[in-house]
């Protein structure tokens, strides 16, 4: 424990580990509120929304970010203290170096330590754009996460929190103690999106850089819609439009932002490659295009599984995604209804007061 003492030296890998996004507030707690968990969040902005701040607000507990200025020392006890730290300590998707040191001991302190995990960083999916090294070594030199060093913790935390069924089996390989506490929308977050109706059908698909792999499922589908009466095809959050005609929209900073662009969809694309990589993500985008009064269309695999278990339009080759978008061209009233029974269906079942008794085990559990 003693090693831990200059900690501003040994822990210098933090400020090039963690570049955090200072428009990310933290959510604490006052002494004389109920705090059951802290949730030390990453630097995504959605892994951090839905992730911490949601079950935060509801357990309830607090969401802070992690840097040096964060770790104290007990010279009278010789040992770590984290001031802010309250309750159990739920480390959003370990992989580093480290914040994994203080995970580590504060949890040999006899502090229950979680970790939480909305993606599969147990085996590296490089070529699908995940940009952790293989092996904790090369991390030490590149980006400081290491698929490795995921693995490794996975195993030593006293539990993992994961998002979906499919992530829990693919982490019960390293531990005993899943809890599966899904994704949910907290509809506070929603009151203030706005529709538009100005007779333009809009079809968008919102991603990153990182779905570059996914967006060929859809372009043909797309070059089609484009060139069809009232129709606008929205690209949101890529960086390099296609050759073709397309509304380009800029990655947002915020989330208020983001959903008020979906509020502009009538139509919104879920595509996703049937890839292990692809089958550990969730369900949240159909959530989030439902809540903002768009109709979301899936992809058939693992992730959309709670929509297509219902018999939810989906799609999984490049020609079933043209016929699924041509047909909803076609019948935009269909579409419309299908908005509507999309955010019942969210609203009655995916909210987060439903799903907070699974975050409530996984705090409880011994």
């Amino acid at each position: 424990m003693s090693s831990l003492r200059n900690s501003e030296r040994r822990f210098e890998a933090i400020k090039r580990i963690e570049s955090e996004d200072a428009s990310i507030p933290d959510l604490e707690r006052t002494p004389d509120e109920v705090c059951l968990a802290t949730f030390w969040r990453q630097a995504t902005l959605g892994v951090s929304h839905w992730r911490c701040l949601v079950p935060a607000r509801h357990l309830p507990g607090q969401m802070l970010g992690f840097d040096i200025g964060e770790v104290a020392w007990d010279d009278k006890l010789d040992q770590l203290l984290l001031p802010r730290h309250r309750g159990v300590a739920v480390w959003s998707y370990l992989g580093d170096d480290a914040r994994a040191r203080i995970a580590l001991a504060w949890q040999d302190l006899g502090h229950k330590t979680l970790m939480e995990l909305d993606d599969n960083y147990a085996y590296s999916p490089k070529k699908w754009g995940i940009n952790w090294a293989e092996t904790h070594q090369d991390a030490q030199s590149i980006i400081g996460y290491s698929f490795e060093q995921n693995r490794h913790l996975a195993g030593l935390v006293d539990g993992i929190i994961v998002s979906t069924p499919y992530l829990g089996d693919v982490y019960s390989e390293f531990n005993d103690n899943i809890f599966v506490c899904r994704n949910s929308i907290d509809p506070a977050d929603w009151a203030h999106v706005e529709r538009k109706d100005d007779g333009i059908f809009r079809i968008g698909y919102a991603g990153s850089n990182v779905h570059v792999f996914d967006f060929p499922l859809v372009r043909k589908a797309l070059k089609w819609a484009a060139r069809q009466k009232d129709v606008e095809v929205c690209l949101m959050g890529f960086d390099h439009p296609p050759a073709w005609r397309g509304e380009m929209m800029p990655w947002q900073q915020d989330l208020p932002s983001y959903w008020n662009q979906l509020g502009l969809l009538d139509l919104g694309l879920a595509p996703l490659q049937d890839t292990p990589w692809g089958r550990s993500k969730s369900d949240i985008k159909a959530m989030e295009y439902a809540m903002a009064g768009a109709m979301p269309m899936v992809a058939r695999t693992e992730a959309y599984r709670p929509w297509t278990d219902m018999g939810w339009p989906n799609a999984r080759t490049e020609d079933e995604w043209v016929e699924l978008i041509q047909h909803a061209v076609r019948n935009r009233d269909w579409v419309r209804e299908q908005a509507a029974v999309a955010k019942a269906y969210v609203l009655n079942e995916r909210t987060i007061k439903h799903e907070i008794i699974r975050w409530e085990e996984a705090i409880f559990d011994s």
